[in-house]
């Protein structure tokens, strides 16, 4: 069991933007033509042929103009088949790096094209991380390719020809002084996104808003437990869960009641390790993140019937099921006619259950044991 006290996350806050000159108005000399992203200050042209754009600019026309905040904002395609070639723009930060497993916040501005080869947009903006600066103007392949990149954040795919604000946590696991900016790679699809407005914050720890928050494994589910504090006025928790610690998805929708306590179960947990943690949102409307939860669990392994070969009439064991979960066990003859079928729940304190043969003659027989949890099936020999 892991336990979270007296700690939350705050979105934004007033925290520093890790990314400088994010509205991309500064910049080193007007661009003459496309594929030009370095003249814009503190930015580099890290896949080649990003453009950018600014609508104070002479002689150079953007594709869609418009900025989302002031006059200047980005351009980049992502091009190529199997192993997609890519224009991304990046910044150094190692004056003031991310720190591992540390929480960040990222917004970014995002639309794409109307009309052309590029309007069909499938991808959306992808972030990735470096420890050591990639080679300048040279990133031809996706950062997907490197060993050295992690991805940090992906947005969904930008299908929208006016601006829409993308956000997201994350939590690099490596030191972080390189930040590139891209479009997440889909194989045989034409793109090009248009980002402005780039703000990278750290969330901001309160030693307010949860008392308690536990986890629990429980007959192979995740019991969660958390008592939020009665002077912070929410309006809703909602229960997020993750394989990888990285990308969560929702689970459920709580509403905020009169009393402080709350709690979830998931029935169906991974194998392996889950990550759970609760986003709330007070009336305000500004959101928290709980500490992150990790429960791991030991899959359920193949099912066994024992003995076998199976003496006739006697008692048939079946190991390998969880604990109170129903189980269906079905035999066939070998022209596959069913000759027994029986349902049960092995008992709470059990992962074990017996099954009563003594009215099936001796032979060979194909099995199939079903169940919320595993599917398996084989052979069993019964014996005069």
């Amino acid at each position: 069991m892991l336990l979270c006290l007296l700690c939350y996350v705050h979105m934004f806050g007033n925290a520093q933007n890790f990314v400088t000159n994010g509205d991309f108005e500064l910049f080193n000399a007007p661009p003459t033509a496309q594929g030009q992203a370095d003249f814009c200050t503190d930015w580099d042209l890290v896949g080649v042929s990003a453009d950018y754009l600014n609508t104070t600019f002479p002689g150079w026309t953007p594709q869609v103009g418009g900025a989302y905040s002031g006059t200047g904002y980005m351009g980049f395609a992502l091009y190529g088949t199997a192993v997609p070639g890519v224009e991304a723009i990046g910044q150094d930060i190692s004056a003031n790096p991310l720190q591992p497993f540390n929480s960040y916040i990222i917004s970014v501005r995002a639309k794409k094209t109307t009309t052309g080869f590029y309007s069909q947009n499938c991808g959306g903006v992808a972030v990735y991380g470096y420890n050591v600066n990639p080679p300048l103007g040279q990133l031809n392949l996706h950062p997907q390719t490197s060993p050295t990149a992690e991805l940090l954040f992906s947005s969904p795919t930008i299908t929208s020809t006016t601006w829409v604000n993308y956000s997201g946590f994350f939590f690099p696991t490596q030191p972080t002084n390189y930040l590139v900016f891209t479009i997440d790679p889909v194989p045989n699809c034409p793109q090009y996104i248009f980002i402005d407005s780039v703000v990278v914050k750290n969330a901001i720890t309160l030693d307010m808003g949860l008392h308690r928050w536990t986890s629990q494994q429980v007959e192979g589910q995740v019991e969660l437990n958390w008592e939020a504090d009665p002077g912070q006025k929410f309006a809703e928790f909602t229960v997020e869960h993750s394989t990888d610690g990285q990308c969560y998805r929702s689970l459920e929708h709580i509403r905020a009641q009169r009393n402080t306590a709350y709690h979830y179960t998931h029935s169906s947990p991974s194998p392996g390790p889950n990550f759970y943690r609760i986003k709330m949102v007070d009336v305000n409307g500004k959101i928290f993140l709980s500490e992150v939860l990790r429960e791991d669990l030991i899959g359920p392994t193949e099912p066994l019937l024992f003995p076998n070969p199976l003496p006739q009439g006697a008692a048939l064991s079946i190991a390998g099921i969880y604990k109170g979960r129903p189980v269906s066990v079905t035999f066939f003859d070998l022209t596959g006619r069913e000759v027994l079928r029986e349902q049960f729940s092995p008992g709470a304190l059990s992962k074990q259950a017996t099954l009563s043969t003594q009215h099936l003659p001796a032979g060979t027989y194909l099995y199939r044991i079903s169940s919320e949890d595993v599917q398996a099936q084989g052979k069993i020999q019964v014996l005069k």
